[in-house]
Order: C-alpha cells, then structure tokens, then sequence
C-alpha cells in the first residue's frame, strides 16, 4: 500500500474503531495532520447515531483520514457530502464501479449499503480536526443476519484494489477539501434518494414525504404534500421503494 510522501499512516491489525483510535492519537499530542489510520479488522467499528459497522477482517477497508478542521462554516458543514463524493470518485476509479450516495453519508451498490462515512471533530491544544472515519465492504460475502438483506460489497474482483484504494481515497479526499468550489451538483446527480417516497422521523413523529431537492447546506428539502415542505439537516431517512 502506498502513501504519499507528506502523510504520516499508522497501520493497524486490529483496533476498536479507527476513530477511535484517532482520536486517542491527537489527544495522545502523536498525529500531526493529514494522517491515515487503517487496520485491517475493527472490533467496535462506529456508524452514525451510534449504530455499529461490520469489519470483519481482511474483507472491508476501515480507515479514518484526520485534517485540519474547515475554518469557513459552509466548509465544515459540507464535509461530510465532499467525503462521499470523494470515496465514490475514488471507487470508480480503482474498480470502474459506479455507486450511488444515500443523503447523507452512505454509499450504495443497488440497493445494498457497501460504504459508510463518519465525520467527526476533535478539539485538542485549542485547535479542532475533523477525522473522516470511513468504511467500504469490498469482499465481504457473510454478513449477521441484521444485515443480510441490507448490505452488500464492491465484490471478489475488487479484493485487488484493496491495497491500492485507501491511497486514492486519501488523495480524492484531500483533493476536494482543499479545492473547496461546490460539489452538490455531483452529489445530487449520485443521489439515490431525490425523487423518491421517504419517510423520517422529526421530534419522534414518524414523518412521509418526497425527497425532492438537497440545498448548498447538504441538507434534504422533503415535499410533504398540500403545499408544505421539510428541510433536514441531519438524521436517518428510509426509502419507500428503490424504483
């Protein structure tokens, strides 16, 4: 596995959650960023809202990247929507295959969940970081039952590109970062969500409606019908149907 010449990588068999470990190596005063940490299986992998990612070892890829935080709000707020779309430009240019991003952080083959995406902060010494904790499914083929019908991987063929890829991700990462400019209209175009029946949940009421339009913010614009609509910022959407 490569790494580029300026980016120190801390490589790993086997750790509790990347970001995690990330954490604990800025808290530690040890990371300087930008800075990868990989390993090759997580034993407590973290999703959002404090659901858990499956990596199992030698199948997946689970790195988190650490950078120096956003300063302009609108960066920081469209960190998450940069790093999907980053990961999805990397995947296809590794493997050719094309995935579809689910608002806000999850990338899809079909129907099925190969990829996600956990951007964090972290304050340490009066300065903030972002660790972009991500997860991709390459050859993973048995997953628990939870999961069987929900996720799926970039395939056998792909295992060749499990070396390769966490550099190019890197790269696509740092890349659209830095460059900045907006990005939604790639976002949205991957988008597997807009214009399809959702529902959601808002204050704990169970809420349907059309996702129609994603703003400059990253957030999700829902017509709920009779001439209302919903915007959320964040939270966790489920698709009525794929078609």
């Amino acid at each position: 596995m490569g790494s580029l010449p300026y980016v120190k990588w801390y490589r790993y068999e086997t750790v509790d959650s990347t970001n995690n470990e990330a954490r604990r190596l800025i808290r530690n005063g040890i990371l300087t960023p930008p800075a990868v940490i990989i390993a090759e299986k997580q034993t407590a992998g973290r999703g959002r809202q404090g659901k858990t990612f499956y990596s199992p070892a030698n199948t997946g890829i689970y790195m988190s990247i650490v950078m120096d935080f956003p300063q302009s709000a609108n960066d920081a707020a469209l960190l998450t929507v940069r790093a999907s779309v980053a990961v999805s430009d990397a995947i296809l240019e590794e493997t050719g295959i094309e995935t579809g991003i689910k608002w806000v952080n999850d990338l899809y083959l079909g129907t099925r969940k190969i990829c996600g995406i956990l951007t964090e902060s972290v304050l340490f010494s009066q300065k903030r970081y972002a660790i972009i904790g991500i997860g991709i499914n390459v050859s993973t083929e048995n997953f628990p039952a939870e999961l069987e019908q929900k996720a799926g991987s970039l395939g056998v063929e792909a295992r060749r590109c499990i070396d390769s890829l966490p550099t190019t991700i890197f790269t696509h990462v740092l890349r659209i970062a830095e460059a900045g400019g907006n990005i939604m209209e790639t976002y949205k175009k991957r988008s597997v969500v807009l214009g399809k029946d959702i529902s959601y949940e808002r204050e704990g009421v169970l809420q349907t409606g059309r996702a129609i339009d994603i703003d400059e913010t990253g957030a999700l614009i829902i017509d709920l019908g009779d001439g209302k609509c919903d915007r959320i910022q964040s939270g966790e959407i489920s698709l009525k149907t794929w078609r």
